[in-house]
This record gives C-alpha cells, structure tokens and sequence, in this order.
C-alpha cells in the first residue's frame, strides 16, 4: 500500500507539471469526479474566520462523484489530500510548503452520487483545486482530477 501511495504522488507530480494542464482551463474530471468551488459559499461546520493571513476569501467546497461507481480519492491521513493551485506565469504552481501527511489507513472511497463538502479560505489570484483520484482502491490507476480554474477578488 505504501508503495502504491509513493507511486500515486509521483504519477501526480508528473501530471501537474504537464502542458496539457498548464494555464486558466476547464475542470478536468476523472472517474466522474467533480471539483467545484462556490466563492459565495457560507460555512458549513464553524471555524471559517479568517486566519489572519492572505486567506481572507471562504468558499465552499464540494467533491462529487458523478459516476455510477465508487471513485477513491487520494488521502492525506482520514481526508482526501485535496491541494490547492495558483496560475502563476503562465503555469499552475502548487500553493504554500509541501505538506507530510499521516500513516493514511487507504484511499477515501466517494459512492456514486456522494459529495464531500468542506471550507476552504483563498487568497486573491487564479486558483484551482486538485486531488488524485482512481478507479480502484490500490490507486493503480491514479489520475489528476482538477477544478475549474476561478478568480479570487
């Protein structure tokens, strides 16, 4: 398992370093596993004020599975390892330091017509989710799964 998620990582850097995902683009689904991002969202569980640094935007976030099989999402210990990106030069670069994630029990598996919902806060500029996602639990075949690109004021 340890080294399916070490295969998972470097599939997923290989991926965002791709032309084909590079500038402002549509959302790329995978395993029909969708990203969006409601800048107008209200919080869902408290906690959302603001943290004192850039982040000053909530928003609501929700990852749905759109397909007619469970989808297993990358995990960074018991959440899916959900990462944020800014348009930076022309390119998606990774926002903030590399995060080490926890001994992870296994993917996090999204049913089906299941949603996770969460809060996130955003700093201005051209943003974008991303999380890893498979069609089966090893994560043998691991793929970028991105939201659309979208402005923070």
């Amino acid at each position: 398992m340890k080294a399916a998620l070490l295969c998972a990582s470097a599939l997923l850097a290989a991926a965002a370093c791709g032309n084909d995902l590079t500038g402002p683009s549509p959302a790329v689904v995978a395993y029909g596993v969708t990203i969006s991002v409601d800048l107008n969202g209200g919080c869902i569980v408290g906690g959302c004020d603001p943290t004192g640094d850039a982040r000053t935007h909530l928003a609501l976030v929700t990852v749905t599975n759109t397909g007619t099989t469970t989808a297993y999402l990358s995990a960074c210990g018991n959440s899916a390892a959900i990462d944020e990106q800014q348009f930076v030069d022309g390119q998606w670069t990774y926002v903030g330091p590399a995060i080490a994630c926890p001994v992870t029990p296994g993917p996090i598996p999204l049913a089906a017509g299941a949603s996770l919902r969460s809060n996130w806060s955003f700093a201005t500029g051209r943003r974008r989710l991303v999380v890893g996602v498979a069609g089966d639990a090893p994560l043998t075949n691991v793929t970028l799964d991105a939201s659309a690109g979208f402005d923070v004021p």
